[in-house]
């Protein structure tokens, strides 16, 4: 990623990244298995003139359903520029796609500027989830998190789950999803759903 960024290639690959998540989602579709796929966007995307057109000819040209998509940014990089940030992920959910700020809760500004940005999922930093059980902070942390989240109607996703008892706890404090090798270990598109390749 890195060495994209230095080279001017970032945009391209973020554009061919969500091409290959439009051709997963809209194969998934016609096997008429329903879910969402998320999309880690760089920190540099929003300076991607193509970014919006690109998603646009892709919902058109693979039919999939929007809601479906759901782009990651972290809250670095939509801070660094706000107003363009804002600008394209308005322009991406009237398509119908939904955003969600990932490592929430590092930045001193998250509060702040959470009102601000046009989001439908918040990502708790998994920094704050690995000792939950034993870092009772962190625990009134994450309640806090998941009070304000729930003032501005979106949902939490706890990183890093990888216990049992995390993931109970996590539940006990209201957030909404997880993820995390206790949920499951990162899989390829073939060994999640052999059945599409068919």
């Amino acid at each position: 990623i890195i060495a994209a960024e230095q080279s001017g290639m970032i945009h391209r690959l973020d554009e061919q990244v969500i091409t290959r998540v439009f051709e997963h989602l809209a194969l998934l579709q016609q096997n008429g298995v329903q879910t969402s796929l998320a999309v880690n966007l760089s920190g540099r995307s929003f300076n991607n003139p193509n970014l919006v057109p690109h998603v646009r000819r892709s919902l058109a040209e693979f039919g999939v359903a929007p809601s479906s998509v759901i782009f990651e940014i972290t809250e670095t990089a939509a801070l660094a520029d706000i107003d363009a940030s804002i600008q394209i992920m308005e322009a991406l959910r009237s398509e119908g796609c939904r955003f969600a700020l990932d490592d929430f809760g590092v930045g001193f500004s998250s509060l702040y500027y959470l009102k601000k940005l046009p989001l439908d999922y918040i990502k708790i930093d998994g920094s704050f989830v690995r000792n939950l059980t034993r870092e009772s902070e962190h625990q009134v942390l994450i309640s806090a998190l998941v009070n304000v989240a729930r003032a501005f109607n979106l949902h939490t996703i706890a990183e890093f789950v990888e216990d049992s008892l995390v993931l109970e706890l996590l539940a006990d404090l209201g957030v909404n999803y997880a993820q995390g090798y206790h949920i499951e270990k990162p899989r390829s598109f073939s060994e999640t759903w052999p059945a599409t390749l068919q």
